[in-house]
C-alpha cells in the first residue's frame, strides 16, 4: 500500500512497550475531514517537510534522511524528547509503506478524487559495491576520504597526502581545505599509480550523524561528477569503464559512527548525487556506478562487508546495491589487529551540557549518549548541583578520594538510564561544555568491592570541549621546537616546587632524546617566560608551577609566573601560532603559609578554564592538573605518559596507561585523577624526524604473528629499505624472547619474512630451527618454502662454493621435492622441481648440461600445467614455453613435435594452438589493482619475445618486456616479487649465452638492461 501528497499535522503520541501510535491526518483536498492512522511495528512513514528535509518514522525512532535541495539551508523542525517526537511543521507524505500487507487498513481518503496520480516514485540507480582490504595508494578510483573541522592533516588523510605529493596539504595551509559539512575539495591526479581524492568536510567531530555524513558525501560527489561532464578530467586514465569511486569507511572511530551507520550514509549520499545529477542533465551525465571501500584493518574490513551484507537486504530498497562477489579482496598492505575486549580505537562520546530551569533552583545536567546511530540517547539529570559541588570541592581541596565517595559522586551524579550503559563502555570520550568541564569524570567509580577500579583506570578516558570560539584558521608548527617552563620565581609570592624543577628536566631530556630543539626555562622570571612564549614557535609546551583560580578577577587565573604575575588565558589567546601539545602541570605542593585559599583550591576549575584555552587556540591535545598532586606520581605519569606517546602510542592510550601505572604505583594518591586530558584521543606524535623506537613488549604469542603478518604485508609496499624491515623483525623477535612466548608459527613468519628479504642464509637457519621442535605445529607448506630457500641460496653461493659442491646440493633438494611429490602431486610441487632444475642449468657449464637441465626443468612446468585447478597457470605455462623455445634451438626440432622424457612422451603444442593458450592467459586490465593479472600479463610478452627471438636468431629487441615489468613495478614494487622477475631474466641470459643461442653483444645488451633493473 501507499499513499502519496497526504498534508499532516499531527502528534506522535509518547510512546509506551507494546503500544501503538496514533497520527492524525488531513488530505490534500479537504482540510476538513480528519483520518485517523494507526502506527504499529510493521509500518514505516517517510515524509517531506515544507523546508525540503525528508524524514522517515516508525514505531521505535525518527531518523533525518536528508535534505531534498542540496543547496538550500535547512533545520530540522521537529524537537525529539525522550518519549515520543512532536512535529510542528505541515508535512507531506513521499511513501507510505505495510510490511508484509496489501489492506488498505481502512483508510480513507474520503477528499482524495478517483484516479489522482501518484507521485512519481523515486527509483536509485544501481549501485555495485566491493570491499578492498589493503593499503589506500591501490584505491581503483578517485579515493573519498573526510575532514573534521580545526584537524591538520593525519592517519588516513596524510596518507593520501603523501600519494598526491603534498598536494592536499599545500591547500590546508592556505586555507581552502574543507571542514564544514558539505564543503568539499577534489584533486585528480595525473599518476598512473594514485587516481585523486574527493575530501568532504566533516564538521565537529562530536556532532557528526550520518545523516550529515550522507549529505556532505552527497556534495562531493555531486561536484565531482559535474566536473566529469565538463570534462574538467578524466576519471580515469583513458579508462572508458564504469565511472567510481573509492572511499574509507569515513567517520568511525573519533567520528564516533558505527560501521553500518558510516557506511549507510556514504552509500545514500552517493545515491543522491547520483539521483540529483541524473535529473540536472536529464540522464544525459555519467553517474556513479562502482563503490569501492578500502580499509587497511581485517577486522574493520569484515565488518564492512557484514554492514553491507545487511544494507543490501533492506525489504525497502533505499540503498539498491549489489555486493562483488561477496568476498575481501587483497591489496598489498593489509594488515591484522588483535581488538582488545574493551573495543580497540572505539570510543563512546557521552556528551554532558548544563541548564537552569528559571523557575527553580535546581540546575540540571543533560546527558546525551552515542548509540552508534544517527540519534543520540538523551536523559536529564534533575538535582542540585549545589550538593555535587560541595563533594567536589572537598575531593579537589583536601586531596581525598575514596571509593565510597567515588561512588557517591557516581550516584548522584550520572542519571539512572545511564548508569548500566556507563558500566559497559570502553573507552569513553567526554564532549562537555565550560560548565560540565568543571566536574572531576576520572574520579568516578561504580562500586566499592575490593576488586573494582575506577572508570578511567578500567577504561580509556578523553575530554573534547564544546565551544563555539575556535579558530577558522589553525597556523600550526612545522619545527621540531618544544618549551620546557619548570618552577618560575616566585620571590616568596608561593612556595618554590623542586617537583616542578625535576620534572622539567626530565621533559627537557626525553625531548632532547627525540630531536627536539628545547628551550627550557628553570627558576626563570616573568619576563624570560613571556618572552620565550611569544619570541619563538613550539610545536610541543610543557609547563609545570603553581596555578591559581580566581573567578572574580580573571587576571589571576592562570599559572604563575611571578610575584603578582600570571600567565591567563588572555595570554595564552594573543599566540598566533598553535602547538600541537601542551601539557599544564600547574598545581599547589608544600605550604601556603598566610595565602588565600584562592591560590590553591578548586584547581579543577583552573584546568577546565586554561584548557578550554588552548582547545579554542586549535591545540590538538592538552592535559591540565586539576589539582594539587604527589610530587612522584606526578613525576611517573609525566615520564610514562612521554615515554609512550614517542613509542608511537595514541594520545587516548598513552593516557589511559599512564593513569594505570600512577593508580598501581602510588594508591595512597589520587593524582592518577588529577589529570584532565583534552584532545583527540588518536592524536599522536607523529614525526619521522623523532628517532624513538617502539619498545615493543608481547603478553601473548598471537600479538607478535600479527605483528609479523603485517610487516610481511608491508615488504610488499617497497615503502622502506630493507635496514628497517630488517630492524623491525629483529626487535619483535627480541620481545619474543624476552617474555618467552615463542611458537613454531612465529619461527615460520620469522624466516619467510627473511626468505622475502633475500636474506636466505637466515631463512635457513629459521626453517630449520623450526624442522627441530616437538611441537611441529607449522604449515606443511613450510616443506616446500624451506626447500625452495635451499635451492635459492644454492645460485647465491655459487661465488663462494665450486660447482661440483652445489650441484650435489642440488641433487639433494630434488630428492626431498621428490619426496614431497610422492605425498601429493600439485601444481606448486611441480614448478618447484622445474626451478631446481632451472638453478642447476645455470650452475652447469657445459652447454649439453644446461640444455639437459632445461629440457628436465621444461618437463616439470609441463606437469604443473596439467594439473587441474592451477591457480598459478600463467606462470607455469610461460615458463614451460619459453624452456622449450630454448631446447628446440639447441636441439633443432619444432613445435608440434613429441618430446621423450625419462619414460614419459607427451607433445608440444602447435604454433597455432601455442599462441592461442598465450593469448588466452592475457586479460585486459580494469580499475582495480590486481599485481597477478599485471605480472601474467608481462610474462606473457617475455615469453612471446623469446618465442620470437628463437625464431629470428635476434634478441635485441628486448625494451617492451622490460617496459610491462616496470609498469608493474610503478604500482607495486615489492623487492621479493620483483627479485623473482630479474632471477628469471638473469637465468634467461645465462642459458642463452651459455649454450651458445645468443651472440656476445646481445647477451651483454641483456646484462646491462638487468644491471639497471638490480
Amino acid at each position: 500500500m501507499k499513499i502519496n501528497k497526504v498534508l499532516i499535522r499531527g502528534e506522535l503520541q509518547p510512546r509506551a512497550p507494546g503500544a501503538s501510535t496514533t497520527v492524525s491526518t488531513y488530505s490534500t483536498k479537504s482540510t476538513a475531514e480528519l483520518l485517523e492512522l494507526p502506527i504499529n511495528a510493521d509500518i514505516t512513514l517517510e515524509f517531506v517537510l515544507e523546508d525540503k528535509t525528508a524524514w522517515r518514522c516508525g514505531q521505535d525512532e525518527l531518523d533525518l534522511l536528508f535534505p531534498l535541495v542540496v543547496s538550500d539551508p535547512f533545520e530540522i523542525p521537529a524537537l525529539i524528547v525522550p518519549y515520543g517526537v512532536k512535529i510542528d511543521s505541515p508535512v507531506q507524505f513521499i511513501h507510505l509503506h505495510q510490511n508484509g500487507s496489501d489492506d488498505s487498513r481502512g483508510l480513507n481518503l474520503k477528499g482524495r478524487q478517483a484516479g489522482t496520480p501518484a507521485a512519481t516514485v523515486t527509483v536509485r540507480h544501481p549501485l555495485q559495491v566491493s570491499i578492498m582490504q589493503g593499503d589506500l595508494r591501490f584505491a581503483s578510483y578517485p579515493l573519498l576520504a573526510g575532514h573534521f573541522m580545526g584537524d591538520a592533516i593525519l592517519y588516513a588523510e596524510s596518507e593520501v597526502d603523501k600519494a598526491l605529493k603534498g598536494a592536499l596539504r599545500e591547500k590546508h595551509n592556505l586555507g581552502i581545505y574543507p571542514g564544514e559539512i558539505g564543503t568539499t575539495e577534489i584533486v585528480i591526479s595525473p599518476q598512473t599509480t594514485f587516481a585523486g581524492a574527493i575530501i568532504v568536510g566533516l564538521g565537529k567531530p562530536e556532532t557528526l550523524t550520518s545523516f550529515q555524513l550522507a549529505n556532505t558525501v552527497e556534495r562531493g560527489v555531486a561536484k565531482y561528477l559535474i566536473d566529469l561532464k565538463r570534462e574538467l578530467y578524466n576519471p580515469g586514465n583513458n579508462y572508458d569503464g564504469p565511472v567510481g569511486i573509492s572511499s574509507l569507511i569515513i567517520g568511525c572511530g573519533y567520528g564516533g559512527l558505527s560501521v553500518e551507520n558510516a557506511i549507510s550514509g556514504i552509500i545514500l549520499g552517493i545515491q543522491y548525487a547520483n539521483e540529483k545529477i541524473h535529473k540536472l542533465f536529464s540522464g544525459n551525465a555519467k553517474l556513479i556506478e562502482q563503490l569501492e571501500f578500502i580499509e587497511l584493518y581485517e577486522d574493520r574490513a569484515v565488518s564492512c562487508l557484514y554492514s553491507i551484507s545487511k544494507l543490501e537486504e533492506d525489504v525497502t530498497n533505499s540503498y539498491n546495491i549489489s555486493i562483488e562477489k561477496k568476498r575481501i579482496s587483497m591489496l598489498p598492505g593489509s594488515r591484522q589487529r588483535i581488538i582488545e575486549k574493551s573495543g580497540e580505537g572505539w570510543w563512546s562520546r557521552i556528551t554532558v551540557t548544563q541548564s537552569q530551569d528559571a523557575n527553580t533552583r535546581f540546575k540540571s545536567l543533560v546527558f546525551n549518549a552515542s548509540t552508534g546511530s544517527a540519534r543520540e540517547e538523551q536523559s536529564n539529570l534533575f538535582s542540585s548541583t549545589q550538593v555535587l559541588d560541595q563533594l567536589i570541592e572537598d575531593i579537589s581541596t583536601n586531596n581525598k578520594w575514596t571509593p565510597a565517595l567515588a561512588q557517591t559522586v557516581f550516584e548522584l551524579l550520572i542519571p539512572n538510564a545511564f548508569k548500566e550503559q556507563l558500566k559497559r563502555q570502553g573507552n569513553i570520550n567526554w564532549i562537555l561544555d565550560q560548565d560540565t568541564a568543571a566536574y572531576p569524570w576520572e574520579l568516578l567509580q561504580d562500586t566499592t568491592s575490593p576488586s573494582a577500579k575506577p572508570l578511567c583506570i578500567n577504561s580509556g578516558m578523553i575530554r573534547q570541549m564544546v565551544t563555539n570560539n575556535f579558530r577558522n584558521r589553525v597556523q600550526s608548527v612545522a619545527a621540531n621546537n618544544a618549551l620546557v617552563i619548570g618552577d618560575p620565581k616566585l620571590f616568596g609570592f608561593l612556595p618554590q616546587l623542586p617537583g616542578a624543577i625535576k620534572e622539567g628536566k626530565i621533559v627537557e631530556q626525553k625531548l632532547n632524546n627525540h630531536n627536539f630543539e628545547v628551550n627550557t626555562i628553570i627558576n626563570g622570571n616573568a619576563t624570560a617566560i613571556t618572552e620565550a612564549l611569544f619570541g619563538n614557535v613550539y610545536k610541543i609546551i610543557h609547563l609545570a608551577g603553581h596555578g591559581s583560580y580566581n573567578p572574580e578577577k580573571p587576571g589571576e587565573t592562570g599559572m604563575v609566573i611571578g610575584k603578582d604575575i600570571f600567565l591567563t588565558s588572555g595570554e595564552i589567546a594573543q599566540m598566533s601560532s598553535v602547538p600541537e601539545f601542551v601539557f599544564v602541570n600547574c598545581c599547589s605542593l608544600g605550604k601556603t603559609q598566610g595565602m588565600d585559599n584562592r591560590y590553591y583550591q578548586q584547581r579543577y576549575k583552573f584546568a577546565a578554564n586554561i584548557g578550554t584555552q588552548l582547545i579554542q587556540n586549535g591545540v590538538k591535545a592538552v592535559i591540565a592538573a586539576g589539582w594539587a598532586v604527589s610530587d612522584a606520581a606526578a613525576l611517573a605519569f609525566t615520564e610514562t605518559f612521554y615515554q609512550l606517546m614517542f613509542n608511537g602510542e595514541t594520545f587516548g592510550e598513552a593516557v589511559k596507561k599512564a593513569r594505570s601505572r600512577i593508580y598501581e604505583d602510588f594508591s595512597d594518591t589520587n593524582t592518577w585523577g588529577a589529570y584532565q586530558c583534552y584532545g583527540d584521543p588518536f592524536y599522536r606524535f607523529n614525526n619521522r624526524g623523532w628517532s624513538g623506537q617502539s619498545q615493543r613488549s608481547y603478553m601473548i604469542s598471537q600479538e607478535a604473528e600479527i605483528d609479523l603478518s603485517n610487516l610481511r604485508n608491508q615488504l610488499e609496499m617497497g615503502a622502506a629499505k630493507d635496514e628497517s624491515f630488517l630492524q623491525q623483525l629483529a626487535e619483535i623477535s627480541a620481545a619474543v624472547d624476552s617474555a618467552g612466548i615463542r611458537t613454531a608459527r612465529i619461527t615460520e613468519k620469522e624466516a619467510l619474512i627473511y626468505a622475502d628479504l633475500f636474506r636466505y642464509e637466515d631463512a635457513s637457519e629459521k626453517f630449520q630451527a623450526l624442522l627441530q621442535v616437538e611441537d611441529a605445529s607449522f604449515s606443511f607448506s613450510v616443506m616446500e618454502k624451506y626447500l625452495s630457500v635451499r635451492s635459492k641460496m644454492c645460485y647465491e653461493r655459487r661465488a663462494n662454493f665450486t660447482a661440483d659442491i652445489l650441484l650435489q646440493e642440488i641433487g639433494y633438494i630434488d630428492s626431498q621435492l621428490m619426496i614431497l611429490l610422492g605425498l601429493g602431486p600439485t601444481a606448486e610441487r611441480y614448478s618447484l622441481v622445474g626451478s631446481n632444475y632451472k638453478r642447476r642449468a645455470m650452475l652447469q657449464e657445459d652447454p649439453a648440461e644446461k640444455i639437459k637441465a632445461c629440457q628436465a626443468a621444461a618437463y616439470y612446468y609441463q606437469k604443473a600445467c596439467s594439473i587441474e585447478g592451477n591457480t598459478t597457470l600463467a606462470y607455469a605455462y610461460t615458463n614451460w614455453i619459453e624452456l622449450e623455445a630454448i631446447v628446440n634451438v639447441a636441439a633443432a626440432r619444432s613445435w608440434g613435435a613429441t618430446v621423450q622424457f625419462n619414460e614419459e612422451s607427451y607433445t608440444l603444442p602447435p604454433t597455432e594452438q601455442l599462441q592461442e593458450a598465450l593469448n588466452k592467459l592475457i586479460s585486459t586490465p580494469g580499475r582495480k589493482f590486481d599485481y597477478w593479472q599485471m605480472i601474467n600479463n608481462a610474462n606473457v610478452h617475455c615469453c612471446n619475445w623469446i618465442l620470437d627471438a628463437c625464431r629470428d636468431k635476434q634478441f635485441t629487441t628486448h625494451d617492451a618486456v622490460f617496459k610491462s615489468y616496470h609498469d608493474v613495478w610503478k604500482k607495486a614494487e615489492s623487492k621479493g616479487k620483483k627479485m623473482v622477475v630479474i632471477n628469471h631474466l638473469e637465468f634467461l641470459t645465462n642459458i642463452l649465452s651459455g649454450a651458445g643461442i645468443a651472440r656476445a653483444e646481445e647477451v651483454n645488451k641483456l646484462r646491462a638492461r638487468l644491471a639497471e633493473l638490480v
